[in-house]
């Protein structure tokens, strides 16, 4: 049954890698079009403007045509678009998707009037074009922002721990309820359970419970979808086919065996606890973090019990 859910997850990861690979590849392309069609567009205004605008006003005013070189163009323009990057960051999604039009005329007019009355429309409600137009502009950059992000997300999918992973479904797959970072860990001898943790969170299999204990759990999407493998395999799921200590002992909690040494259960210590530091959940969801103060209460009291009972047998 591990083999063939190793099989299954290993296929479903290179899927997703290809996927987002692709995506990446696609929307830079597309931004990179983008944005020399606005680079080239924003040339065209300034050179027109600049030449046949202030040019013409300089000439009458001081007797002197000015006139702006197609390098100092280039560089106003490339500013330009390096400002639309800037400003996207800043601008929330919400505010250019909030348009608000007014009809400035009765609408059998507008209807009548076609494009015409579209664009008397916007002009009527500068605001809403004003929306629209810095829409578009920021398409650019977004396709841009979006290859970056789904390169990331890629390569997080290479990364996966497949073998770990698929050990960790087995065992949250054979439990209906909750169950903890610190049960997990036990099932999870030899892999960073919390690192498991980040990585099933890429495959969107998990369900985070919040305190009360804390928990995690499958979704019952991917319970359905591994049920159904183990049946189309021909297997007989039973109801709890992994077994989960309810009650791990404090060797097994820290990954030693019941004749550690105290040197040992120090460096297990030090191993156990480093992965449930507060620096490696920057950014991550408060449910990670409490999961990880769960794990970490448990860490220490086994280490305190363990000192404990070496002490009074030395």
């Amino acid at each position: 049954m591990e083999e063939i859910l190793l099989k299954w997850l290993r296929k479903k990861v290179a899927v997703q890698a290809t996927f987002y690979s692709l995506a990446s590849i696609t929307s830079f392309g597309l931004g990179i079009v983008v944005l020399a069609i606005t680079f080239f567009v924003s040339y065209a205004i300034v050179w027109f403007g600049f030449n046949y605008g202030v040019s013409a006003v300089s000439d009458l005013v001081f007797g002197k045509s000015l006139h702006l070189s197609s390098s100092r163009i280039t560089i106003v323009c490339s500013l330009f678009l390096i400002l639309l990057f800037i400003e996207n960051i800043r601008t929330s999604r919400e505010y250019l998707d909030s348009y608000s039009l007014k009809q400035p005329v009765s609408p059998s007019l507008t209807v009548m009037a076609g494009v015409t009355g579209a664009l008397i429309t916007l002009l009527a409600n500068s605001d809403a074009s004003g929306k629209i137009i810095a829409d578009l502009l920021f398409s650019g950059p977004r396709l841009i922002i979006y290859s970056v992000s789904a390169l990331h997300r890629a390569l997080r999918f290479l990364q996966i721990n497949v073998q770990g992973c698929s050990k960790a479904l087995m065992v949250l797959f054979g439990k209906t309820s909750r169950i903890s970072l610190n049960e997990l860990a036990v099932s999870l001898q030899g892999f960073n359970p919390v690192n498991i943790l980040f990585q099933l969170q890429e495959i969107e299999g998990i369900l985070f419970i919040a305190k009360d204990p804390a928990g995690i759990t499958l979704t019952d999407d991917l319970r359905s979808e591994m049920a159904e493998l183990f049946r189309s395999a021909a297997f007989e799921v039973a109801e709890e086919p992994t077994a989960v200590p309810e009650n791990p002992d404090y060797y097994k909690l820290l990954g030693l065996s019941p004749s550690a040494s105290l040197e040992e259960i120090k460096i297990a210590y030090r191993r156990c606890i480093k992965q449930c530091h507060p620096d490696k959940f920057v950014g991550r969801a408060k449910q990670f973090r409490e999961l990880a103060e769960e794990r970490a209460k448990a860490i220490n009291a086994a280490y305190e019990a363990l000192l404990a009972k070496h002490n009074a047998t030395n």
